[in-house]
Formats: structure tokens, sequence, C-alpha cells
């Protein structure tokens, strides 16, 4: 039986050298001083130009340097490109992009720049009667993001004029321009050599540079869905993105091809670093030549039809050797507010061009379709005379409908035979690669067994006389470029395996700025834009998945209400917010009579696991009831007996994507996923032995709140805590409970958070005195607790009273020279010297250390625990010297025992503290006092109330010392 041994308290960088890249200054001497270069500079003007081509340098940049090649006087557009492209007036833009300087460094953030890039340019091509005139921008680094922004500024703007330059930009060329961020936000770190500035800092540039910058990436979702937009009005514009080929020597690329580049665009290298790629000496540089090409190419296009938008790039496939019509079969129309995921499509991109075939995986409602759609349509658009195959593999009866429809559109021999086998005819004609290119996009592929593994001949249809074989037998082996596959899929095994050397690419939630893009698209009703706070939390409750997003914002245009209103129903229970995610969308780019709504979405994923595998659904089950955040993996070995089983169960349930993995050992789930598997266990009737389940297994894990164990009872206690709450009030028919509650008691107890001990252990004694007796081992130990707690709540009759039931009861149970007996002695002693009876306690301590050495030992730290209570008494009754002398017997045996920072040598180190105060030792006093408090804020934390006692003393000590 567990006791508890009582005691008197329980328980900015450093500066660069000066560089010289667009470093302009005068000399005290001069006057006046050279003005800034910015605003809008003519380099070359024609009287028949038909184009406006404006150059905008980008970080540290200066809008006449940044294009001027070393040992040259004039920048290249001004000597190089204008003698080839006559009928352009060829424009350079200036703007203080300095973020590190000797000097003040300018604070214009993004979109300061970019409203003055609107305004200046404006204003300029009004001036030279060009306002309608066609633009083409050629921007670097920094300034292509500032060229975005100004276009998109331009496109919601008011002012009529302003909008001029969002009609008239035909063309954007992006070089070296961080779409996702750049190594550029740690700009002040890079040596001056390479890039040439120093000291103050524009923080506001640099902040918009990091990676993952959520202004940065809101940008890039609004241009892009600008030119989706623009694409379905008919309307094309060309975009070309170059990036650095080169490092600097010491710094390494600046900006890496990834974010340089986006889905849909070809991307074209340049043998440069981030710097020299917009300098060129010399019309005979490639990097020259590429430019000039996309320019050329662009400027023809134009006088080629002034009437009519450049038609899309020819593809260079070959032409299809059939007659026929190349087929396009995506059942659905593309979703006019599909937010653009840029890093997912441009990773679709590689992998069809690198292995063929791409997997998109991810848990069910994060819009794997709906990037499938858009891809398809993107693909259609580039590559006109291949076809575009959309099949449903979510079922094998859906998986053979798409095999007869496919094989009706491409007229194969036998199709209209029932007899044929369908699927057997499309595998063939996907093997043949005189049929010309195709992509093929397979969706919903989650059954593993449909997919991977032979269907048992008992599931087929009784008209079927054998079983169909696994689809990945249907699908080519070898894929030659012109020929792709696209797969959606919620399940790792099957992303891996169909995928073959493709590595799946995962599609989880939205991030917050495309969440919010998505919500506002998706409103419909005139209601008040909430605050950003509102907004946010409600998109942290849909855990930032499109599907549930969408449901959302579905329910409130049906109920004309506004966002804090659905907020406020949303919160008001589970059972309420399953009920909302459990609404089927009338949707018609999703799968007829397959669940549209986020719960039934992802209860099929519950249902296959259960079905595959029984042990990843109890695990599953288990998790559901736990703190969502930092699981740790011992939490989840203790589940099952042998590490690979459960290895192989959380691999089973992490590939469904429904929990994530952290680095530090430990995993979560998020809330709304917990709340969906409660819910589906609640429809199974299996909620209540689930938890159960969960408690026994915490009860299992949860150790004492001896110090040593603290660490560990620190990470369990919220999952603890939270299988308790979803188990509801006392549950009297489980002692895993009533032991639970008990060692998390214990641990609070000792933690100094009195009034929630005393909750979890009247829980643990109620639990206990009706499941094993009021004389039962157990049960003495949670009264005993409880009469602990109560003393250090200072309710000490109480405490008394209970102490002497819990002493009655060991003494029956055990004997009067047990050592859990001796404790309850102890114990009881404790609260009689509290109330101040100090002869009946100085009995009681002398009994407890009698036996406690007879039994234990001299040295053992429950006989330690006895003689230190013992000098405490004596402390109370006046006989300083024999307390004294007991106190450092007990400090130098518990320094030997325990170590010099345990809590209970604390103790013994306060207790001869306040000892020697006493007997107005106050110089050893202070020394010691000083010890306790140091090492009881570092072992116990400064608020412990333990802690703040003996700091109080402290404080006094010092005050009466003045």
């Amino acid at each position: 039986m567990l006791k508890f041994k009582d005691k008197l308290f329980k328980r900015s960088g450093a500066p660069q050298p000066v560089g010289d890249e667009g470093s302009r200054s005068s000399s005290p001497s001069r006057a006046p001083t050279v003005p800034f270069p910015d605003g809008v500079k003519v380099l070359h003007d024609g009287s028949d130009a038909t184009v406006d081509v404006c150059f905008v340098h980008g970080l540290t940049g200066n809008r006449d340097t940044t294009w001027t090649a070393k040992g040259q006087s004039q920048p290249w557009p001004q000597t190089l490109l204008a003698p080839q492209l006559t009928t352009a007036r060829i424009l350079t833009y200036g703007y203080d992009a300095y973020v590190v300087r000797t000097s003040v460094p300018g604070f214009n953030g993004l979109l300061d720049h970019a409203s003055n890039l609107l305004h200046d340019l404006t204003a300029d091509r009004a001036r030279h009667n060009a306002s309608d005139r066609p633009l083409i921008f050629v921007a670097h680094s920094l300034g292509g993001l500032v060229c975005k922004k100004a276009i998109l500024l331009s496109r919601n703007n008011p002012e009529d004029h302003l909008k001029e330059m969002f009609k008239c930009t035909k063309g954007i060329i992006f070089m070296g321009t961080p779409h996702m961020g750049s190594r550029m936000a740690d700009w002040a770190r890079v040596p001056a050599s390479a890039l040439g500035m120093v000291k103050s800092t524009n923080k506001s540039l640099l902040k918009i540079l990091e990676l993952d910058d959520q202004l940065l990436e809101s940008v890039q979702v609004e241009f892009l869905a600008m030119i989706r937009d623009l694409r379905e009005s008919n309307r094309r514009l060309e975009v070309t993105c170059f990036f650095e080929e080169l490092p600097f020597p010491v710094v390494g690329k600046v900006v890496s091809k990834k974010s340089a580049t986006f889905a849909g665009y070809n991307p074209i290298g340049i043998h440069a670093n981030h710097r020299n790629m917009v300098r060129f000496a010399s019309s005979d540089e490639t990097g020259f030549k590429r430019v000039l090409g996309e320019l050329t190419r662009w400027e023809m296009e134009l006088r080629s039809s002034t009437q009519n938008e450049p038609s899309s790039a020819q593809s260079d496939e070959p032409v299809h050797p059939s007659s026929r019509k190349p087929v396009f079969a995506v059942p659905f129309e593309p979703d006019p507010h599909f937010i653009p995921r840029e890093s997912i499509s441009s990773s679709i991109k590689d992998q069809l061009t690198q292995h063929r075939r791409a997997v998109l995986h991810g848990m069910g409602g994060t819009g794997k379709s709906q990037i499938a759609i858009t891809y398809a349509y993107q693909y259609h658009q580039e590559h006109p005379r291949s076809h575009v195959f959309w099949m449903y593999a979510a079922t094998r009866s859906r998986f053979i409908q798409a095999c007869q429809q496919m094989a009706r559109q491409l007229n194969l021999p036998g199709c209209e035979d029932p007899k044929m086998d369908a699927c057997a005819l499309v595998a063939g004609w996907l093997i043949d690669e005189g049929n010309g290119p195709w992509l093929l996009i397979v969706d919903n592929a989650d059954d593993a067994n449909l997919l991977l593994g032979a269907i048992p001949s008992g599931e087929s249809d009784p008209d079927e006389d054998t079983a169909i074989k696994p689809l990945i037998d249907y699908l080519p082996r070898t894929l030659d470029p012109s020929r792709r596959i696209l797969i959606t899929t919620r399940n790792k095994d099957v992303a891996d395996s169909l995928g073959q050397s493709a590595t799946p690419i995962a599609v989880g939630p939205f991030s917050l700025p495309e969440a919010k893009l998505l919500l506002e698209q998706k409103m419909t009703t005139a209601t008040a834009w909430p605050s950003d706070e509102t907004v946010e939390e409600l998109l942290t409750s849909l855990a930032r998945v499109p599907l549930a997003i969408t449901q959302a914002a579905a329910f409130i245009n049906r109920n004309v209400m506004s966002i804090a209103d659905y907020l406020r129903v949303f919160r008001t229970s589970e059972s309420e917010r399953m009920r909302q995610l459990s609404i089927e969308l009338q949707d018609p780019r999703r799968e007829r009579g397959f669940p549209n709504s986020v719960f039934r979405t992802w209860r099929l994923s519950f249902d296959q696991m259960r079905q595959r595998d029984g042990a990843a659904a109890t695990l599953l089950a288990f998790l559901a009831f736990l703190d969502g955040q930092s699981i740790p993996l011992a939490l989840v070995q203790r589940t099952q007996t042998v590490e690979a089983d459960w290895r192989h169960v959380l691999g089973t349930i992490t590939g469904y994507s429904l929990v994530v993995a952290a680095a530090d050992e430990t995993i979560s789930m998020h809330p709304l996923v917990q709340e969906s598997v409660r819910y589906w266990l609640e429809q199974h009737k299996e909620k209540e032995s689930s938890v159960e389940q969960a408690v026994q297994v915490l009860a299992a894990s949860f150790p004492s709140g001896e110090y040593s164990n603290w660490a560990v009872c620190q990470t369990l206690l919220p999952h603890a805590q939270a299988a308790l709450r979803h188990q509801g009030g006392t549950v009297l028919t489980s002692e895993h409970r009533g032991q639970l509650q008990y060692h998390i008691s214990w641990f609070l107890w000792a933690s100094g958070r009195y009034e929630a001990a005393f909750e979890h252990v009247s829980q643990s004694y109620e639990i206990r005195a009706a499941l094993l007796g009021s004389g039962a081992e157990a049960t003495l130990d949670s009264l005993g607790l409880m009469a602990l707690v109560l003393r250090h709540r200072g309710k000490y009759e109480e405490a008394e009273e209970i102490y002497r039931r819990e002493l009655a009861g060991s003494e029956k149970a055990l004997g009067v020279d047990h050592p859990d007996t001796l404790t309850s002695v102890n114990n009881l002693a404790l609260v009689l010297r509290s109330r101040g009876k100090y002869e009946e306690a100085e009995e009681m301590y002398r009994r407890a250390l009698v036996g406690m050495e007879k039994a234990l030992g001299v040295d053992h730290p429950s006989t330690l625990t006895s003689i230190n209570n013992l000098g405490s008494v004596l402390q109370s009754r006046g006989k300083y010297e024999e307390a004294e002398a007991i106190h450092r017997r007990v400090l130098a045996g518990r320094e030997k025992a325990l170590g010099v920072d345990h809590p209970d040598t604390l103790t013994s180190v306060y207790n001869l503290a306040y000892l020697l105060d006493a007997k107005q030792d106050l110089q050893q006093a202070l020394g010691l006092y000083q010890r306790a408090v140091s090492g009881y804020e570092r072992v116990l934390g400064a608020d412990h109330p333990t802690t703040s006692a003996c700091r109080e003393r402290l404080s006094s000590l010092l005050r009466r010392m003045e």
C-alpha cells in the first residue's frame, strides 16, 4: 500500500563591412546631394511604340545599376534590348529596397512599394498617351512581389484610371522572384562582399521574405486565383519564371528553384548567381537570348492580333495517329472558387515529368479531387491533342463502370458486348504506345484490397464467373513521357504501391491565408465580416479542412446568419458540431452517391480501418479520448505487447493522415478528427467501452507522484484528465478510474495544486469504497491522501478526523507495526502539530520513529521523514538544541540518500534554517534560506506554495537584518 511521507512543506547581429552594390552617397563637401533614384525612368522611347516594357529591380537594387553589367556604363535594356525590340518603350522603375545599410533605411513595406508603382507608372503612361498600351513587366527578386501586389491593387481599385494597369498587363517575366520566400530574410548575416549592405535594417521587407510568411503566401494565393479567373474569362496572362543556377561563394543560392517558379509555367535557368542573373554584357549571352526570346514572342503575339487574346502555347506532343478527336472525360466542372496550392501543383508537374505518375495522398476533405480536377483542365489546355480520362475507384463496381464508359468513349472493339471484360479492354488500350498521349486520373483509390490484392470470388457479382484482378494489374507498369497517371487516395499503402518510385504528395489542410480566402469566396450572404480573431477561431475549429469550411459557409448562407453567430452555434456541443458536419452538400463537383460531408467522408476511412485492421481501429478509438496534442509514443506502445505491432497499427492510422507525427516522439490528432471518431463510436454503441479501455491504459501508465516520476506525470496529465472528462462523472464500476485519479491527485498535491488534487482524490475514495470496501488497502490509500490534501488546504479538523479513521483501518488491516500503519501514525502527528497539540504529536512521532527504525533501518527515507517531523515538533515545544541535532542528522542523511536537489532534502534545509532563525543565528539561517529558495524554484517552480512560503521567510529575515 502506497503511503505519503509528509514534512513541514510538501508538496541583433554584429555590424558588417560596407559593400558597394547600389550604394550612393554624397560627400559632405558636395552640394546639392544626388536625389534617390526612385520612380519611372525612360530608357528608350520610339514614336511607333506599341508596348511598354517596365523593369523593376529587387532587394538592395537600383533602377540603373541592377541592370548594368560589370564594366558597362549603361543598363542592358537600353543598350542591348532596345535595338532588338524596336516597337517597345522601355522603362525602369526604382524604389528604396535597401534593407540593411550604414545610413537610415526606408521603412516602406511591400504594400507601400506596390502602391507607389501603381500610381507612378499609371501617371507616366498617361503623360505619354500610353494608358491603354499593352504592358509587360520584367522583375528581379523582390521586384516580382512588388509587381504582383501592384497588379492585384490595380485589379481591385475603385478608380478607373488605376484599373488600367491590370487591364493592360499582358505578361510578366519573373527573374529569381521568391514566390515562397527566400534566405534573403536572413540577409543581415550575409557577407557584405556578396551583397553589399550593413547595419540599419528595414524589418518590414525582410519579414515578407521569410519562408512560409503568411503575407507572402496570401499574395501568391490571390495572384494565382487572379490568373485562374483570367483564364476562365479567355484572357491569358503570360508568365515566365527564370531561376538562378549558380550560388554565391559563401551564401549559396538566395532563391531556390522551387520558390522562383510555379506550376503551369516552364522554369528557365540562367547560368549566374542571384545578382548577376540580370546583368548582361553582350547580346551573345545565353541568358539575354532567353529573356529576349520570351519578350519577342509576346510582342509578336500582340502585333499579330489586337482583337483576340494570345492562344495557348502549342503542345510539342506528336500528332495523335488516329483521326478521332481526343477524349476529354472529366465529369466535373472546375470549381470557380478553387484556391491554388502552388507547392502541390508544382510537385504534381515534377512527379509526372520525372516518373510519369503522381499520387495525391491525404485525409478526406482536404481537396485532393478538386486539385485533380483543376489539373485535368490545365493539362487539357496545355496538351489539347492528349486524351484525359477520369476513373472513380472507390468501389469495385464503380471501377468497372469507369472502364465500361472509357471503352465506349474510345469505341473499342467489343465495348457494347455485355460479356466483354471492359477492364481488360481498357488495360490493353492503355499499354498500346500507338494510341497517342493520355492522362488518366484515378480518383478515391482508397481500398487497398481492391487496388492491391485480388478480391475473393465469393465477393463477386452473381453474374460474374471470376473475381476482378487488383486494379494495379490494369495499369501500365511502365510509361513513356506522353502517358501519365494521377492518383488520389487516403491510404498511404495504396499511395506507396501505385506511385511506384514517385513519392506521394501530401495534401493537408489549408494554410490560414488559403482558408480565409476560401471562406470569403464561399460566402454569398451580405453579412458583416467579423474580426480576424473570430475568423481564425472558426477556421481553426474546422481544422482548416476545405470541405469543412465549404460546409460551414453553406450553412451560414442557407440560414442567413453571421460568422460570429455560426461560431456560437458550432461551439454549443460536440453533438451539434457533428450534426452540422454530417449535413450533405449539394456539390456538382463531387461524385454522386458518395459522402459529401466532413464526418461521412472521414467515416469511410474509419470503416475501412475497422474492416482491414481491427487493432488500428482500436488504437484510433484510444487516441480519440486523449488530449489531441503531444501524445507520447510510449503511451501508444502500452496499447500493444509487441513493438512491431504498435508501430504497424500506428503506421496504418498515420497512413490515413488522421494523426501527425512529430520529431519529439509524440503524435497529435486534431480535435475535430477526435470528435468525429467519438461520434462514430457512439453510432456503433462502442463509446463507453472505448473510453473505459483508454482509462485502463492510462491507469497502468500513470505513475505515483514521487519526485522521480514528475516528468512522466506532467506529460500524461492532460491525456488522463481528457479521458476522465469523456468518461463522465464518477463511474463506480471502474477501479481503473479510482487508481488513475489517486495517482493524478498525488501528483497534483506534490505540485501544489491542492483544489484539483482534492477533487480527484475524493472521487478515487468514493469509487474504491464502493467497489472494494472501506477497509481495503487501496481505499485507505485514498483516505490518507484526502486527509493530506485537506491539511494543506488548512482544514485541520477535517484532516484529523480522516487521519484517525485511516489509522484505525490500517491497524486493523495491516497491524500496528506495519510500515504503512506507522506512516499513518506520522501523518496524524502532522495534523496534531498543526492544531497545536504538540505533546500528543511528539508522542505519535516517537512511536512512528521507533517502528520505522526497527522495520526499515535508520537511514531509510521514511525513517528520515519521521526523524525530521520529530525535530519540527521539538522545535515547536522550544527544545531547540535537540531539534537542531535532529535536523542536521536528517539533512546529512537525505543529502546522501536522495541528493542535494531532492524536495525532501530542500525541506530539511528549510527546517534547519527556520530553527536557526528562531535561535537568532541569523547569518547561518540566511545562507540556508537562500539555498532552499534557489532549490525550490529550480525543482518545484517559482509559484509553488512551498517556494512562496520559503521566499517569504527569507524576505522576513532580510527585513529584520536591515
